[in-house]
């Protein structure tokens, strides 16, 4: 049985939006189902590349200070939009982008859709000269590969869930590595149908003027993996 929950992702895990994230968000109320604390390392605006990071560079750590075997610990990862990015600079400042970042993320700055509106060259370069949407799929489900691989070998319980959706179809390139993943670490399976993403709550679930899902919206995500992980 699981002694601590470990959860990562963007602004969605992170709780967002919500007047106390530490206590409303969903991994918090995840772990209050399966009767165990919480670790929430998302940061918003993170990417799936720097989930990876910031989860192979952090979850050792944890652990020590928790004084766990990592057969006690459950984590679980919630993936975000494929189109978004990171790179490194040791002298460019990184724009704040909600809490204080974590000193694993210091120099490493986001890449996104909504950086294009600011102005931002290296972000504008990524989309105009490196991105394509399927390139993007297979470097993330490489990076997913390599997690998984990282974290089973290592003995940690490992589950994924969407914040957001990935594209449908898959493109030809990236289904033979989205088969060769384990579809029962996925919480609806792979490929995951749209409806189980976060940002596809209910629609009677409220929204916060940013969009991202209120409490109402974070216990609907947080009892579906629950039911998933822990049946009752």
């Amino acid at each position: 049985m699981a002694k601590l929950l470990v959860a990562n992702g963007c602004s969605f895990t992170r709780g967002e939006e919500l007047p106390h994230p530490e206590a409303q968000a969903w991994p918090t109320r995840l772990a209050d189902r399966l009767g165990v604390p919480c670790v929430n390392l998302a940061r918003n605006a993170s990417s799936n590349r720097r989930i990876v990071r910031s989860t192979v560079m952090r979850l050792e750590a944890v652990r020590r200070e928790h004084g766990l075997r990592p057969e006690d610990m459950v984590v679980v990862i919630a993936w975000t939009q494929t189109a978004r990015h990171e790179y490194h600079s040791a002298i460019e400042p990184v724009p704040q982008e909600g809490p204080p970042d974590h000193p694993v993320d210091a120099g490493w700055h986001r890449v996104g859709p909504w950086l294009l509106g600011r102005g931002h060259k290296p972000t504008k370069a990524f989309y105009d000269m490196m991105w394509s949407e399927e390139g993007q799929l297979v470097n993330f489900f490489v990076d997913w590969t390599l997690l998984h691989g990282h974290l089973t070998a290592h003995g940690y319980d490992a589950r994924y869930a969407f914040a957001f959706p990935i594209t449908d179809p898959i493109p030809a390139h990236a289904k033979p590595l989205m088969d060769a993943l384990d579809a029962d670490r996925v919480w609806g399976g792979l490929p995951t149908p749209p409806e189980r993403s976060f940002v596809n709550m209910p629609p009677r679930f409220a929204r916060g003027p940013g969009g991202h899902p209120l409490e109402a919206g974070h216990a609907w995500f947080a009892d579906g993996l629950a039911d998933w992980i822990a049946p009752r």
